[in-house]
């Protein structure tokens, strides 16, 4: 949450004279503002442990309907596969749980403008889609995938709806929380890859995917919702208001 505040803060804002109100919510409070006619503009999905069905499948279906671009994280994307296109989740044999390196598998893509070709992903999770459910779908673009042939990132044809399999979004000391939390808790627990240096609990990790963040999230805000955004909502095919 950090990383993106900080995009929006330094670069976006400056850069185009728009404020942002950046606000965490709990899913369930998020209907009641889309009904309230006080709902956000772009949507930023991240509903662990949340099925696509009731108030989630209708905060999609508004999404897809009423803002720019939707960017759905880890069991969020999962969800919203499901609900959009039909593509179920598939149980891993174990929580694949680190810091994972990832393919980028398309070069013209302006959400990946500046990207490695080789880059780390934050990963927390119990489930995966199959790369090949996601290749049957024509609206859906594999982006990314990780070293398992796994999409990490998803987009549709239209650009619309990002779906990223991992957490670009974590703090540095995130996944030790996680780590420590369920170790307190005697909850079965490996190490997390490629965090603790030499895999010592007693050392800080240290944050390797910090400028990937910073460059997918910049992206995104600036090629996916500032450019693809008209200044006067009469202008779009959502026919909203007089403008902003």
């Amino acid at each position: 949450a950090q990383i993106i505040r900080t995009q929006i803060n330094n670069k976006f804002a400056p850069a185009t004279g728009t404020a942002v109100n950046l606000k965490l919510v709990a899913g369930d409070a998020l209907l009641p503002a889309i009904l309230a006619g006080i709902g956000p503009d772009v949507a930023l999905e991240g509903m662990a442990g949340q099925t696509a069905s009731g108030a989630s499948g209708d905060i999609m279906d508004y999404a897809r309907e009423n803002v720019f671009s939707t960017l759905y994280i880890c069991w969020g994307a999962q969800a919203g596969l499901y609900h959009n296109y039909g593509i179920k989740k598939l149980p891993l044999d174990k929580k694949l749980f680190g810091v994972f390196p990832n393919h980028r598998l398309i070069q013209a893509d302006s959400l990946l403008r500046g990207f490695d070709d080789l880059f780390p992903v934050p990963t927390s999770r119990h489930t995966t889609v199959s790369k090949a459910s996601v290749c049957r779908v024509r609206d859906l673009i594999v982006l990314a995938e990780n070293e398992a042939g796994e999409p990490t990132l998803v987009k549709s044809n239209d650009s619309h709806d990002i779906y990223m399999m991992g957490h670009l979004e974590y703090d540095t000391e995130t996944l030790s929380k996680e780590y420590f939390r369920d170790k307190a808790k005697n909850l079965p627990i490996d190490l997390p890859i490629n965090y603790f240096p030499h895999n010592d609990t007693n050392q800080k990790p240290l944050n390797t995917w910090r400028s990937t963040a910073h460059l997918f999230f910049s992206n995104w805000l600036n090629y996916y919702v500032y450019q693809e955004t008209p200044y006067s909502f009469t202008d779009s095919a959502f026919g909203w208001g007089d403008g902003i």
